[in-house]
Order: structure tokens, then C-alpha cells, then sequence
């Protein structure tokens, strides 16, 4: 293998040795802000709350650490595209960034699902969010999708001059009669992932009508209660002015229980290996999801984009798998090239959202882990992805039947058995064209 993760591969298998080192793990299940709903029920926050505090101990002790060329190259793999930018950066580039996201080719769309109902005389909490984008961007550079919003919300986003759309406005356009079949499911999916999903046939509706391909597509999640620290926009830009020639970038934070889908991803190294039995092809695809996915620190983050030149062109997914996939699909898109096809730029602040219950936090995570392994078990290439195999995928595929999930309840009790119908694969909105499975000329008609 000539990559450098392949050296480092290559490396590590001559010394016998893989580094195991890293900050210790949160196992308080939290969002971003770290001040969830969800109760920590670790042991060492009772010991703590008992003033049974420090390490019993070293690290070192407990994993024998190799540090070797194997693990510098690895490590350099994994910071080689994840930025920092500090308040410097930013006032630094602002007219770079000012630049960038005044072209109306830059879109952005934000999947709304926001309940709240404020006291009176307040807003929406999408109110804030929306302010601080519209510092920077025109309101016809927005499209939120809504998902069973509350009037509020709905309210904050039209006083501002933002397009605001239901998910089915747009998907009644797709003919569900043949997508079914495709999905293996017998009613409407919803979701975050559908949502995304609508968003971009939207936009691929909208570039048809004008004519004009976008730049860049951004996603936003629309509760952000502290904005103008998070700085999501101009931190993505800062990212992208770096590296311009990435095809997919992420906002990188802390937080949440990033480890189970991370544990995933890094078992894909060893199933990379060669193992007597084991097809080859399954390996492959394997190693090369170790490759394309251990570098994102925040794997469900809601600020991500894609370069406008391929988006029309990707696969989506419902529910909450939908970072995973794309993350995947710009992998596979630039490869071959050995080309940058992703950036993480850490946001300054840490996102102040809702919570998620224990439950539906779990319940994500996992789902998260068993798709990894599930892309990996296919052994092909997203590029390789049809309709016929999206709906072998989603219909016969094991990946296809209602999965088992084990969930640790807090604070005490047996391990509690969870089963899950897990997401579909949408097709991209130019194979819904190619298989007259959209009609276009209609949707347009929802574009100003």
C-alpha cells in the first residue's frame, strides 16, 4: 500500500505493536453542550461524588503504549486535515469569508424538527441560530425543511424571509408508488436524514429551474442556542478556504458519546486484515473505511457540506446515519485520486442544543456502529451503488431486518434489549431522475 495510512500499516504489522493511547472516555451521554438531560451513571462519577478522586492508575501500565513510526504516521493521518482556527483566524479571513458566502451559489439548508412553544413576548430558539447566519448569508440563500415544528418555530423562520417548506410539499413530487419498492417499507420515512433528503431535491429542482449548479450545499441544524460563539458558518468557510479542494467538510467538537460509533470504525482495521475465510473484497472495503472515517471527531455532527459538483449525485439516509454516509460516499468519491476529500474545522465554542433521552442516544450510536460494519459486509464501493443494490440493500440485506440493540440503563438494572428497524438508503435525487422516480417540472414550481 503506498498511502501513508498503509505504511503505517505495513509499520505496525512489522513491529507486532499498535499504539493504544488517547484521552480517557466520557461515558456520560450527553450532546454537545455536555449538560444533557441524560444522568451520568458511571462509576467514576460516584466515586467522585464520594471524594474518591485520580487515576487508579497509569495508563501506561494498563496499555503497553508502542510508540513506533507506525504510530507518528497514523497519528499524522489523523490531524493531517482537522483544523483549529483561532478568533485571530477568523477576524483575519473575514472578508475571505464574507467573499464566499455572499455568492448566492452557496446554499444552505436546515432540516427543522423544533417544538418548543416560548413564553410570551419570546421567540423560537431557531430564532437565534437564524440571525447569525443571516449576518452572513441572504435569506433566499436559505431553505428550512420542517418536520413537525411547532407554529413558533415556523413563525421565527417566516418573520425573517427564510423559505420554510414541509418535507412532504417536496417528496409528494417523487413517485412513491416505485421508491417503496426500492425502501422496503409500505409508508412515508421521516426523520432527520428525509428531511436532508428533501432538502436536496429542493435544491437540485431549484439549480435545473436557474440553470446554475451551486458551489457548495451546507447543512445547519437549526436549534443552536449560542451562535454567535459557536461561529459554525465562518468556521466551516475558514476550513474550506484552506483546503479548497475537499469535497465534503465537517464542524469538529467534543461531546456526545462519540466512542461507540468511533469503536466501529477502528474495528475496521482488524477486520481489514487478512483472515483465512474472509472475502478479500469484505477486507478491503473494510481498511478503506478505516482509512476514510477514524479522522471525524464528530460524527453526528448537524454543520457539514458537500461540494455542489457531486452532491446532486449522493446517496442519502434516513433517521440519524445520514453524517456517516456522506462522510463515506466523499471518501470514495477522491480515493482513487489520493486527493483531500475531507477538512474537520473545530468550532470555538461548544454547541449549546437540546439533549437527547438515554434512550434515543443509544439507540443512535449503536445504529451508527452496526451501518459501519453493515458498508463494510457489502464490499463495494459507494460509487458501485445502483438502485438495484440500494434496494437489495434496504430489502433482502441482513442490514435490512429489525436489529437488536442492548442498551445500559441508568442508574441501575439489567442491560436493557432494544429492536430497531433500521434506516433506509435514499436514492440521489439525479438517480430518481434517471429512473423516473421524480417529477422535476413539478417541483420547480415550489421555487422562487
Amino acid at each position: 500500500m503506498g498511502t501513508a495510512l498503509g505504511v503505517a500499516k505495513d509499520v505496525m504489522r512489522r513491529q507486532g505493536g499498535v499504539k493504544m493511547d488517547g484521552e480517557p472516555v466520557d461515558v456520560v451521554n450527553t450532546q454537545g453542550s455536555g449538560l444533557g438531560s441524560v444522568p451520568s451513571h458511571s462509576d467514576e462519577a460516584a466515586k467522585a461524588a464520594l471524594g474518591v478522586e485520580g487515576p487508579r492508575c497509569d495508563d501506561n501500565v494498563v496499555y503497553s503504549n508502542v510508540d513506533s513510526e507506525a504510530t507518528a504516521v497514523f497519528q499524522a493521518t489523523l490531524a493531517r486535515h482537522y483544523l483549529i482556527p483561532t478568533p485571530e483566524d477568523l477576524a483575519q479571513s473575514e472578508t475571505a469569508i464574507l467573499d464566499f458566502v455572499t455568492n448566492p451559489n452557496v446554499r444552505v439548508v436546515i432540516p427543522m424538527r423544533e417544538m418548543d412553544k416560548p413564553k410570551p413576548g419570546e421567540e423560537a430558539r431557531v430564532a437565534g441560530g437564524l440571525d447569525h447566519l443571516l449576518g452572513w448569508l441572504d435569506p433566499n440563500q436559505i431553505l428550512v425543511v420542517q418536520d413537525d415544528s411547532s407554529a413558533a418555530a415556523l413563525e421565527a423562520v417566516r418573520r425573517r424571509g427564510v423559505k420554510v417548506l414541509d418535507t412532504r410539499e417536496i417528496t409528494k413530487f417523487v413517485d412513491w408508488n416505485k421508491l417503496f419498492s426500492v425502501l422496503g417499507l409500505k409508508d412515508h420515512p421521516r426523520g432527520k436524514g428525509t428531511a436532508m433528503w428533501a432538502g436536496y431535491l429542493y435544491e437540485f429542482a431549484r439549480a435545473r429551474k436557474f440553470g446554475s449548479q451551486p458551489h457548495w450545499l451546507l447543512f445547519h441544524d437549526a436549534e443552536t442556542r449560542n451562535s454567535k460563539d459557536y461561529r459554525a458558518l465562518e468556521t466551516w468557510v475558514w476550513g474550506l478556504l484552506q483546503f479548497p479542494q475537499a469535497h465534503y467538510g465537517q464542524i469538529a467538537r467534543g461531546g456526545r458519546n462519540n466512542e461507540v460509533p468511533m469503536a466501529a470504525r477502528v474495528m475496521m482495521d482488524i477486520l481489514g486484515a487478512s483472515w483465512v475465510g474472509v472475502d478479500p473484497a469484505i477486507s478491503q472495503r473494510a481498511s478503506q473505511l478505516f482509512e476514510g472515517l477514524t479522522p471525524s471527531k464528530w460524527m453526528c455532527t448537524g454543520e457539514f457540506g458537500l461540494r455542489g459538483d457531486w452532491a446532486f449525485n449522493a446517496l442519502f439516509a434516513t433517521g440519524y446515519l445520514i453524517e456517516t454516509f456522506l462522510a463515506t460516499q466523499a471518501f470514495d468519491q477522491v480515493a482513487w485520486l489520493r486527493d483531500v476529500h475531507s477538512f474537520y474545522a473545530e468550532a470555538p465554542a461548544t454547541r449549546l442544543d437540546g439533549t437527547n433521552t438515554w434512550t434515543k442516544e443509544g439507540m443512535m450510536m449503536q445504529s451508527i456502529a452496526k451501518f459501519i460494519l453493515a458498508l463494510a459486509l457489502s464490499a463495494k464501493s459507494t460509487i458501485e451503488w445502483d438502485l438495484d443494490f440500494i434496494r437489495w440493500f434496504n430489502t433482502s440485506s441482513p442490514f435490512a431486518t429489525p436489529q437488536l440493540l442492548a442498551l445500559i440503563p441508568p442508574p441501575s438494572g439489567p442491560v436493557e434489549a432494544k429492536a430497531w428497524n433500521p434506516e433506509k438508503v435514499l436514492p440521489s435525487p439525479r438517480m430518481l431522475v434517471e429512473n423516473e422516480m421524480l417529477n422535476v417540472s413539478g417541483l420547480m414550481e415550489l421555487v422562487d
